[in-house]
């Protein structure tokens, strides 16, 4: 078995999907030290909360209304459902249905997002980052106008995920050894001397006994030249005795964070960290 090597990539890419099990120690991670970088891979913060409870469509359009005065451009994500019917006269009829699934409100700036459905609420916050302090904020902000339209109802999920990508420059042999800037990594049988020319990987991995983790890491196009990007996808989340009050609520989305934070770092390698300063 051998590490994946990637060769700068070309303009069609196959994807392989490789298994690996990584195993993480919830002292070790709560206690760890976190990392502060000058120059973070984060392309996307998102931090969710999920209600067990479907909203009538009249309170997800006052929810969306309220929110439309901090992110004003609003676009639906709609279900669409075919059905087809036959006739007595023969022939079928077509019956096309459309409603909305969700609705994504983007600030100006294209910067901060909030996504809004019937029974989920999550904010987001797209490159260049602007700090836990402001996604957070938004969150709380959000969050307020959720629970003045909405009953309270239990919250079936909370999570935070950060889309991180790796930009790695290229040498002369024009690819990477993945196994020198992720320790979350493919091992593949040696099949030929040519590199591998793409990968995804995904786990799920539980931390401890409330909460659990979705890590994905893949090879990517970079948008930087002489460049290959490697993707990695931290989303931290907990579906069981999830606090009802709002101070808990942040405490345990605040953990979320830190959690998330112990893992990437267990992800890279001291190279990797590297690029980030």
């Amino acid at each position: 078995m051998t590490a994946g090597v990637i060769p700068a990539p070309s303009s069609s890419l196959g994807i392989k999907l490789f298994s690996c099990t990584l195993f993480f120690k919830a002292n070790s991670l709560t206690n760890s030290t976190t990392t502060n970088y000058l120059r973070p891979p984060i392309t996307e913060a998102v931090i969710e909360v999920r209600v067990n409870h479907t909203l009538k469509e009249e309170n997800v359009n006052k929810i969306v209304k309220k929110l439309q005065s901090i992110d004003p451009n609003k676009s639906t994500v709609n279900n669409l459902s075919i059905n087809i019917t036959p006739q007595p006269e023969g022939g079928d009829q077509l019956n096309v249905n459309s409603r909305p699934e969700a609705y994504h409100l983007v600030s100006d700036d294209q910067i901060n997002i909030a996504i809004v459905s019937s029974n989920s609420l999550a904010v987001s916050q797209l490159a260049p980052y602007q700090g836990w302090e402001a996604i957070h904020k938004n969150f709380v902000e959000a969050w307020k106008i959720w629970k003045r339209v909405s009953s309270s109802h239990p919250i079936s999920r909370i999570g935070v995920r950060y889309i991180n990508r790796i930009d790695i420059p290229l040498q002369d042999e024009k690819k990477i050894d993945i196994e020198e800037y992720l320790t979350f990594n493919p091992q593949v049988p040696i099949l030929s001397d040519l590199p591998m020319v793409a990968y995804l990987m995904q786990i799920t991995q539980p931390i401890d006994s409330l909460w659990s983790v979705n890590i994905t890491s893949k090879g990517i196009q970079s948008p930087l030249v002489n460049n290959l990007s490697l993707l990695l996808d931290v989303d931290v989340f907990r579906t069981k005795d999830i606090p009802l009050s709002d101070e808990g609520l942040w405490e345990a989305i605040n953990e979320a964070r830190s959690i998330k934070n112990d893992i990437f770092d267990k992800c890279i390698t001291q190279k990797t960290k590297e690029l980030f300063y």
